[in-house]
């Protein structure tokens, strides 16, 4: 469990959602990490993840600086720096300037003025915005800041200040010195920028025009822009005003674009589609116990999974569920805490919910992809879709584990609702050899020629739900050094939800392909 609380801990307080660096060996010094070698600049090094083939060199263009001990005040401990800027200090002011019981945003902020200097900033308490403040299992809170120059995100600018036994103790992330651009308005306007983006897609496949029903899969329009200050290859001494775009061309790929404001030039791209690798078993002939139960209500049931193993499952079921369809039992628990009845419309639109969905064999990159509840007019009718099954109660135990162990509410921490989707194809009708979190939901492929129904396995899952924990917390890009921590904690924990054994998807692997 120690091993585990310390793993969530980088990952969720890490501030590496620019790009992971190597870090040097730490000790235990009381309760916070200090280093056991002196400080050394750092100097990013590592190259695309295999997906991104797309993707620019990674390299950075400068040489690492030394940094300015002169600027860090007395008491103050440089633990890890980067190009000049410590990414890592610890220590504590003597006095405050503020009054007894100021909050911990206050607090925070007049901690970063009186290290200005150290990290090459003008005015920290205008340049950083608090977007999350929690609290950890040793009583320890951290606060999260966004920094931003005129109201502006800085791409990767990320700190996150640190406070133990009431004290500002700590701080660390990825920042950047104040930006001194002097033209914040973009040449290039927000439709141009989605347009390049748009076209630039249609050269690798096509862009589908998704229906309203196909966006609630992605949460939103299909391409998203957002104007920011962009640092080429994360190099602190070139700034450009950007357009960032997140680009969904179907339900299955998700893209981001950096655009520059003035020319309109792509100048960074990559595939953050985060999936488990890069034959259907025939279900049991056992049926379980079939009842009718009491309609408008969430229930549970015993059904059998693709593995043969009766599961008990969280179901709605509805008097009149839409228009013109009898009444019936949908895959959508509703009976975790996290559910919101009040924002919900059942059962097309579960907010708090386990929602398990079905893809009927057809592919999210295609313009013919369908997907529908998985339904049925009685309890029997479930015993047709084991895979369903298996998904839904992976699921399932996936939620439960985040939940007892770290108290985290969903994937996104505020109740997000968890969405499956099984019987995914590949274009030509095929199964599918993968499974992927696409940002918003997990997708699970059937097998082909390597696997078996991916949905089975309860560690890909966990796997899957993992690399949305890991948006939603770390937010480690899917590219670099960042992407291989961004699989290595997904793969961590996927092992932790399933006890089992420190391997991943070998319940699923077909054994002529993967004997060992």
């Amino acid at each position: 469990m120690r091993s585990t609380a310390i793993l969530l801990t980088a990952l969720l307080f890490g501030g590496m959602n620019a790009t992971a660096q190597n870090k040097q060996k730490v000790k235990r010094q009381g309760s916070i990490s200090v280093e056991s070698l002196p400080p050394m600049p750092r100097v990013h090094s590592g190259t695309p993840v295999s997906n991104n083939l797309f993707s620019k060199s990674y390299q950075r263009k400068t040489l690492p600086e030394p940094i300015n001990l002169a600027t860090i005040p007395f008491g103050f401990k440089v633990l890890s720096s980067e190009n000049g800027i410590p990414t890592l200090l610890e220590g504590s002011f003597p006095y405050s300037k503020l009054p007894e019981g100021a909050d911990i945003t206050a607090r925070s902020l007049e901690y970063l003025e009186g290290l200005k200097k150290a990290m090459r900033l003008v005015n920290p308490s205008n340049e950083f915005e608090p977007t999350d403040v929690s609290t950890d299992a040793l009583g320890q809170t951290h606060i999260r800041f966004q920094q931003k120059f005129n109201q502006i995100k800085v791409w990767n600018g990320n700190i996150i200040v640190h406070e133990v036994d009431g004290k500002i103790a700590a701080m660390n992330g990825r920042w950047f010195p104040t930006p001194t651009l002097s033209v914040l308005t973009p040449s290039v306007s927000e439709s141009e920028a989605k347009t390049f983006v748009s076209t630039a897609i249609q050269k690798r496949q096509p862009f589908q025009t998704l229906s309203a029903k196909n966006k609630k899969l992605i949460h939103g329009e299909q391409l998203r822009p957002e104007l920011v200050i962009y640092h080429p290859n994360n190099d602190a001494s070139e700034e450009k005003l950007v357009w960032h775009v997140t680009a969904f061309p179907n339900v299955m790929h998700r893209y981001e674009y950096f655009v520059d404001a003035t020319t309109g030039e792509t100048l960074h791209s990559y595939n953050h589609t985060c999936d488990f690798h890069g034959g259907l078993d025939k279900p049991s002939s056992e049926k379980p116990p079939v009842e009718n139960p009491p309609l408008d209500a969430p229930i549970t049931l015993n059904l059998l999974d693709a593995n043969g193993a009766t599961r008990s499952l969280g179901l709605y079921s509805v008097l009149t569920p839409r228009t013109g369809v009898s009444a019936g039992l949908y895959f959508a628990d509703i009976s975790r805490p996290m559910y919101n009845a009040g924002q919900s419309k059942m059962p097309d639109e579960p907010v708090g919910a386990i929602w398990t969905l079905n893809a009927f064999n057809t592919s999210p990159n295609s313009q013919t992809f369908n997907y529908d509840h998985i339904y049925g007019a009685t309890a029997a009718a479930f015993t047709q879709i084991p895979i369903g099954v298996s998904a839904h109660y992976n699921s399932g135990q996936a939620y439960t584990y985040y939940k007892n162990t770290f108290n985290r509410n969903s994937i996104n921490g505020k109740g997000g609702t968890v969405i499956s989707m099984v019987n995914v194809s590949e274009d030509d009708g095929t199964g599918m050899d993968n499974a992927y979190w696409n940002g918003e939901a997990m997708f699970y492929g059937n097998g082909g020629k390597y696997f078996t129904p991916l949905a089975k396995a309860l560690d890909v899952a966990g796997h899957e739900i993992s690399h949305g924990v890991v948006q939603n917390t770390a937010n480690l890009e899917y590219q670099g050094e960042a992407g291989a921590m961004n699989e290595s904690f997904a793969d961590i924990f996927g092992s932790m939800i399933d006890r089992t054994n420190w391997t991943m998807g070998e319940g699923v692997v077909i054994k002529q392909y993967f004997p060992t």
